[in-house]
Formats: structure tokens, C-alpha cells, sequence
């Protein structure tokens, strides 16, 4: 019990609505009727079922990328076969599925409209995070990727993919012409489930509900005063 409580701070007792999400409350019965929700309502078979259309979604998408793959590199010398490496194809069948359920968003970058090149060397579950762990501050590391890649490149921190810019009038374009995409946030089962219909605005869709809460944060939470 004294490992399942959790510490007490100002942060989550106001963003969190004097600790009403359970994950950053006290252990209690609260926490522990909450939590029984969570697994009933998130966790349960009937939900999981729900998800069953992202599963199809996923292998559908899978098997599309093995065949191009095999008519892009398909010899006529070996009757067609093909070599390849299944190994990173299932795994990303199997973390898409469990991301894009948890959080509504891709993990592998294989739906890129555009071309932006990405760093090499990442790794499974945590992708680039070892790439700065290093004796370097983040931002030079950036540097040297830039100079190798170019003024836009991303990464992928964990599940997340990020695209970082080196370039002023690239930034330009993102945070003024383009800054109501970026500011918006991806819907998902967890997010709306855990943020009481998107009522925590961090976790919430741009829009005027998200400007009024950010407005009175930063007046009663982010104040001088």
C-alpha cells in the first residue's frame, strides 16, 4: 500500500481535478473503484471487441506493404522470390494495433503523405530516446542531424513521431500559417475516457473549450500572484 499511493502535489490536484483521476490520486477506495471501472469499461472483452475493425485495419495494411514490397523487388532469375525480413513488419503490426487502440495515433511513419527522411538507428519500442542519451545537450544532437539529413527530419520518441526543423522559415510556416494543426491533438478511447470527455484540455481538441480552460489555467494556476 505504501508503494501504490502516490505523492501529493499542486499539479495534480489542480489539473487533475483535486485528484480525480485515479492514476495520479491516492490510494484508497476511490482509487481502487475507479480503477475497477477502468478495467470493466476499457479493458473489458466487449470493448476490446470494439476495437476488432483497427485489427483487420493493420493486417490488411501489413499484407499490402509485404506484396509491394515483393513487386518492387521480385527477380525474374529466382522465379519471383523474394528475400525479406519479416521480424520488423509483425512487429509493427503488433505495437500499431496496441497504440492506435490505446491512443488513436500510428506508430510507424509507413502512412507519410510526404517524403520527410527519418534518422536511422531506431530501436523497437523506444525508437530514437538512445540517440540522446549522450554526454551532449538535445539541441546539438539536432544540429548534427540536420547537417546530415536536412532542415526537417523526424524522429520517433517512444510511440510518438517527431518531426524536428531546422529551418527558419520552415518553423514560420508551422507556427503561423500552419499553427492551428499543431495545436490540435489526436482523439482517442483513452484520452476521452481518462479525460472525462476531453475535459482536461491538455489531452483535448483544439478549439473554444481548450482556449477558455488554457485562459483560466495560465490567470489562477500560471499568475504571479
Amino acid at each position: 500500500m505504501a508503494f501504490a499511493n502516490g505523492p501529493t502535489n499542486i499539479a495534480s490536484e489542480m489539473l487533475c481535478y483535486n485528484n480525480a483521476m485515479f492514476a495520479f490520486g491516492h490510494y484508497g477506495p476511490y482509487w481502487r473503484e475507479m480503477r475497477k471501472i477502468v478495467t470493466i469499461e476499457f479493458l473489458s472483452a466487449q470493448r476490446i471487441e470494439m476495437f476488432g475493425h483497427i485489427r483487420v485495419l493493420e493486417v490488411k495494411s501489413v499484407v499490402k506493404e509485404i506484396y509491394d514490397y515483393w513487386l518492387k523487388n521480385k527477380s525474374s532469375n529466382l522465379n519471383g522470390a523474394v528475400k525479406m525480413e519479416l521480424k520488423e513488419w509483425f512487429g509493427n503490426l503488433i505495437i500499431n494495433t496496441m497504440v492506435k487502440m490505446l491512443f488513436g495515433v500510428q506508430y510507424t511513419a509507413k502512412r507519410w503523405s510526404r517524403k520527410v527522411p527519418e534518422v536511422g538507428g531506431a530501436w523497437l519500442i523506444i525508437g530514437h530516446l538512445h540517440l540522446l542519451n549522450g554526454s551532449q545537450m538535445p539541441h546539438k544532437i539536432f544540429g548534427h542531424m540536420a547537417d546530415k539529413y536536412g532542415p526537417i527530419f523526424r524522429l520517433k520518441l517512444g510511440v510518438n513521431q517527431v518531426v524536428i526543423v531546422s529551418d527558419h522559415i520552415i518553423a514560420r510556416e508551422c507556427f503561423t500559417t500552419n499553427d492551428m494543426a499543431f495545436a490540435n491533438r489526436p482523439k482517442s478511447i483513452a484520452s476521452e475516457i481518462l479525460g472525462y470527455n476531453y475535459a482536461m484540455f491538455g489531452l483535448g481538441p483544439y478549439g473554444p473549450y481548450r482556449r477558455e480552460i488554457r485562459k483560466i489555467v495560465t490567470i489562477e494556476f500560471l499568475s504571479a500572484r
